[in-house]
């Protein structure tokens, strides 16, 4: 068997079947760490790059500590 596929409107990506059951037990707190970005782009008002830029990294270090989370790659 191949991976498994999500599809989105972000897009698509594969996920290999031996992390499927770790990658779901992550999701809400991808969903959470993505949160921090569409959060600020939608509220009305005024944005700041320099606020955007660190949630954007804040979400980037929180998405990576899942990865690291249920990689199988040393």
């Amino acid at each position: 068997m191949g991976d498994l596929l999500h599809g989105d409107c972000n897009g698509v990506t594969n996920i290999p079947l031996e992390i499927a059951n770790e990658v779901a037990d992550v999701a809400d707190e991808f969903i959470a760490a993505e949160q921090q970005v569409i959060e600020y782009a939608t509220q009305t008002g005024d944005k700041k790059i320099a606020e955007l830029v660190e949630r954007r990294r804040a979400m980037g270090n929180a998405i990576a500590v899942l990865r690291n989370r249920v990689s199988r790659q040393a």
